[in-house]
């Protein structure tokens, strides 16, 4: 983008002097050719700067600000809505990580809200990055199912010779190693019983797959956003989830699973979020470890 070619520009007879954009702009990009308490005209500096969050065009009362890429018609007016703090927080109180599952199948329809809210997230200096694989067919579900755990058992089987687990323990610390011993006995009593299926889906009948480019940073920050955002929302739905790391650490193990799901050799997955009615409904809160906290 070059200097002269006008992304933003300002319709002079609407602007008022509020400021509003200049104070929003996480790119810092408007100004007033005016003096404090003076301001005359609006300026944009440094367009090619702009991320293209549109914090600008919908924070203007009077709607005279015009982005060559934010058409205005795309943004839409929101109606208020009263939600008290006890409800929301009597909401998040009740997330649990579901694992026990409806045979019933989640609409399309109720799976798009999902990802709507999820696309709403924030994301680093608005990339915008993270896209989606939902997987609705079941047999697929089964078949990663099994993937996931030959994947991850291939580095686990390792704790079974009293070598490598000598050599694990000087690689990992204690609290580390308790959890991949946990995984090594879970995956094994698995695997000798034939019992793999519902080991990592739960049979839930959908998973969504979340995925960005494989050189960005903060990716695993913007793909937790999003999962946070379905996370809150599954539940006024009347849906259940749990994330699914299992998926994602062998995922980064093997390509096998981007070329079942059709990503891209260029993308990482690096969230996967089941979801389906949960068979059981939680009426208590569930008493949480006391964290250390610096007021500093």
């Amino acid at each position: 983008m070059q200097g002269e070619q006008l992304m933003i520009r300002i319709d002079e007879k609407k602007c008022v002097p509020c400021s509003r954009c200049v104070d929003v702009c996480p790119a810092e990009i408007f100004t007033w050719d005016g003096p404090q308490g003076k301001r005359h005209k609006l300026h944009v500096l440094s367009q090619e700067l702009c991320i293209i969050c549109g914090h600008c065009v919908a924070i203007c009362p009077e709607e005279a600000i015009i982005h060559e890429q934010l058409p205005s018609d795309l943004f839409l007016p929101l109606e208020p809505v009263e939600i008290t703090p006890d409800a929301l927080r009597n909401l998040m109180l009740s997330r649990r990580s579901i694992r026990a599952y409806k045979p019933d199948p989640v609409p399309r329809s109720v799976l798009e809200q999902l990802l709507e809210v999820a696309i709403h997230a924030g994301t680093a200096s608005n990339s915008q990055n993270v896209e989606f694989t939902v997987v609705e067919d079941t047999t697929l579900l089964s078949y990663l199912e099994t993937l996931v755990i030959e994947t991850l058992w291939n580095q686990l089987r390792k704790l079974g010779n009293p070598i490598m687990r000598k050599l694990a323990r000087l690689r990992y610390r204690e609290a580390q190693l308790q959890v991949l011993q946990r995984y090594y006995k879970a995956f094994k009593d698995s695997l000798d019983a034939d019992k793999v299926q519902g080991r990592i889906f739960r049979g839930a009948p959908a998973a969504i797959m979340l995925h960005t480019p494989e050189k960005s940073t903060l990716n695993a920050a913007n793909c937790a956003l999003a999962i946070a955002n379905m996370t809150v929302f599954a539940q006024t739905l009347g849906l259940g989830v749990c994330w699914v790391g299992f998926l994602v650490e062998a995922s980064l193990r093997s390509s096998n699973f981007n070329e079942i799901l059709e990503i891209p050799d260029s993308r990482k997955i690096l969230g996967c979020l089941i979801v389906g009615y949960p068979k059981y409904t939680y009426s208590k809160s569930i008493p949480r470890k006391q964290r250390k906290v610096n007021w500093l």
